[in-house]
């Protein structure tokens, strides 16, 4: 057994999912390589504080947070009103346009000067910006996959169908972006797992019916593929190498996502 394939059998050795003849190989390969008993301690301790950490998350207020981001939605798609109102007379326009050329003034000195990262405004050329922007996606993309992975067949009616479509294409669409710009990184497990949520989210936004089967089958698919552990596990790698540049580190993104 070389490194490699010692460390992709690592996790599983940790959590016992490995059959006798593959712990016995790992257990002797860690006894001979110094290099690899460093990484097994610092899995373990991964695992465990994992582990931990998973019986200490407040569960969020699902009902609160989906109103909120359907109102956000509603109000995007709500036609404009028309900006021209015969009941004004031309010098009020000519002091409401003044207004708003200082108020724009201002905000494009804010702008310069006060200019902070956020995940569209990121060059994702730069794997550390690409590495911010993944840490941010899979924030948006973690209720989402909780609430499938949580689904219960009494949920049926409580599913809004068309929303829920809409924003896993939305999603998917964010997803393919990322996966786009992942040969800088060259990481082969964040790669792996942007792939399996695609897979997910294709899933959910080809769905013709909110049957329960489907919704199921959506459950099935991620606790099988160990979706919300990963994802877990990616942001406590983050927290713990606080490897994230501008000043913006995953311990702050896990602060309000636990």
């Amino acid at each position: 057994m070389n490194c490699k394939e010692c460390e992709n059998l690592m996790e599983l050795f940790i959590q016992k999912d490995l059959p006798v003849k593959d712990k016995k190989m790992v257990e002797e390969h860690v006894n001979h390589c110094k290099t690899c008993s460093e990484t097994f301690i610092k899995t373990r301790q991964l695992v465990s504080t994992l582990q931990t950490s998973s019986h200490n998350i407040t569960m969020p207020d699902w009902d609160k947070s989906w109103t909120i981001i359907k109102q956000n939605i509603e109000r995007e798609s709500k036609p404009k009103r028309p900006i021209w109102n015969p009941r004004y007379s031309p010098w009020k326009y000519a002091v409401v346009g003044s207004i708003i050329i200082f108020f724009l003034g201002f905000l494009a000195g804010r702008k310069l000067f006060i200019s902070t990262p956020s995940e569209e405004s990121l060059d994702l050329k730069n794997p550390k910006n690409l590495q911010y922007a993944i840490c941010a996606y899979l924030e948006d993309i973690k209720p989402f996959i909780l609430e499938y992975g949580n689904y219960q067949p009494t949920q049926k009616n409580e599913v809004d169908f068309s929303f829920e479509k809409t924003l896993a294409s939305k999603l998917l669409m964010k997803n393919r972006v990322l996966q786009a710009h992942m040969l800088l990184m060259k990481n082969m497990k964040i790669q792996q797992l942007l792939t399996e949520l695609e897979i997910i989210l294709m899933e959910i936004s080809n769905m013709d019916t909110n049957e329960s089967e489907n919704f199921l089958f959506i459950k099935n698919l991620i606790k099988m593929k160990r979706t919300l552990y990963k994802i877990e596990k990616f942001y406590w790698e983050q927290f713990l190498n606080n490897d994230l540049s501008g000043g913006v580190t995953c311990k702050s993104i896990l602060k309000k996502t636990m």
